[in-house]
């Protein structure tokens, strides 16, 4: 029974501690291969999905969900993945021993081919530290499965912090109840995937956020907001933190600081990444990479374009300068679409021939209003230009951008009212060419 003690608490070769290690102080993402992390033999292959068996009855019924546990876990890209196999021929690793009695207690074998887990009960266990359910046996006898080894796993705790994991046991001989970030951080050092600060033991990590984005819709023109929440830790208490946002499909909706504003129909991944310089926090890799996100479906009509196209104006007055005083009516254009719900913001400037300083009157409409705009022309007429700028938007906000049109007023040219001389003294130009 010695020998089993020392299988199922350590006795495998101990790597060198975190203290011996030269680690970054930051994460980031790595190609899957060889790294380095304290107390962890790499056994499996970069993102080998792992089978491991146990007879049907209790054994299986409780491997299930610890494999389950460890694989939800070890959600990183390129690491081994654990699944329970109901065939013993092909399957990487054996669960067998005992099926019934309590306590029951458990033992990692890698030298055996395959190698395996041996669970013992009830007087079986009387030499050993820890004792409980088949589950949380099995659990902490696949923390060891996975990679770590050693009896200095047994000891890669903090209070308070990493005294959680699996393979922290506490002295009381008791199985935690937990797969915690340090053992799955640790486990991606190992093939390779980040890199770890010296004191990701003693730290603890956000692993999420407090709440989940759920698919949403939104209709065009209008916004719904999505909020993640606080951060989530390690432990289950949670702590305030920022978030980066990104929408993947622009055309269809934009997202600012978590006010998603659909934009045409279609469907977009709106992602909330934490925000991590700065923080006295470590963070798992998936929570940092991936951050959390909701699938938005923009619906209702879309404008093919929402920006404004043309400006005309009354009388001809676009193409042709603009002689007499009066009251001209200027008119803009969308592309072609749906134009329900859309408003329009004009500003009009009256400005010298030279466009150096301001004549009659400059003036902006109430912020938002009809595709229309009356402009009046005083008496006398003068030699300046009349920029007509307008945008368009829905709900108030603006959706597309400034359009503008220049046009021209002059007093009429002496003698005949269609043609006036050029300044060479021959044929005459139209009007489109005078002032």
């Amino acid at each position: 029974m010695a020998l089993l003690l020392v299988a199922a608490c350590g006795g495998d070769a101990i790597l060198p501690n975190d203290s011996d290690a030269s680690l970054a102080a930051t994460a980031s993402v790595l190609s899957c291969g060889t790294g380095s992390s304290p107390q962890f033999e790499k056994k499996w292959d970069c993102f080998q999905l792992v089978d491991l068996w146990a007879p049907d009855g209790a054994l299986r019924l409780a491997l299930g969900p610890a494999a389950d546990e460890w694989r939800n876990a070890a959600n990183i890209s390129g690491l081994p993945q654990f699944y329970s196999s109901t065939d013993s021929s092909t399957a990487n690793a054996l669960v067998i021993g005992a099926a019934s009695g309590t306590p029951a207690c458990g033992a990692w074998f890698k030298e055996l081919a395959p190698p395996r887990v041996i669970i013992y009960s009830a007087g079986g266990c009387d030499n050993f530290d820890n004792s409980g359910s088949r589950t949380d046996v099995l659990r902490h006898e696949l923390a060891h499965a996975f990679g770590w080894t050693g009896n200095g796993a047994h000891t890669l705790r903090v209070t308070g912090v990493s005294d959680h994991c699996m393979i922290a046991l506490p002295s009381s001989g008791a199985f935690n109840a937990k797969v915690c970030a340090q053992e799955i951080e640790g486990a991606a050092a190992a093939y390779g995937l980040r890199t770890l600060p010296t004191d990701y033991w003693s730290k603890e990590f956000v692993v999420g956020s407090v709440n989940s984005l759920s698919a949403t819709s939104v209709a065009v023109g209008n916004t719904v907001t999505l909020n993640p929440g606080a951060w989530r830790l390690d432990r289950g208490g949670s702590t305030a933190g920022t978030y980066s946002w990104t929408s993947s499909n622009t055309t269809a909706a934009t997202v600012v600081g978590g006010v998603v504003t659909g934009v045409a129909t279609g469907t977009t991944t709106i992602t909330a990444q934490p925000v991590t310089s700065g923080s006295s926090y470590l963070f798992t890799t998936p929570f940092t990479n991936n951050g959390v996100s909701s699938t938005v479906t923009v619906t209702g009509s879309s404008p093919v374009n929402l920006s404004v196209m043309s400006i005309t104006g009354s009388g001809g007055i676009d193409t042709l300068p603009i002689h007499e005083p009066g009251s001209y009516l200027l008119t803009a254009h969308l592309g072609a679409g749906d134009d329900t719900g859309v408003t329009f913001k004009w500003t009009v400037i009256f400005s010298n021939a030279l466009g150096d300083s301001v004549v009659s009157h400059s003036d902006t409409l109430p912020p938002w209003g009809p595709p229309t705009r009356t402009v009046v022309v005083p008496s006398p007429i003068g030699s300046y230009t009349i920029t007509a700028r307008v945008r368009a938007g829905r709900d108030s906000t603006e959706v597309g951008g400034v359009t503008s049109h220049d046009f021209v007023v002059c007093p009429r040219p002496p003698g005949n009212d269609l043609k006036e001389k050029s300044d060479n003294g021959g044929n005459g130009t139209d009007a489109v060419g005078g002032c």
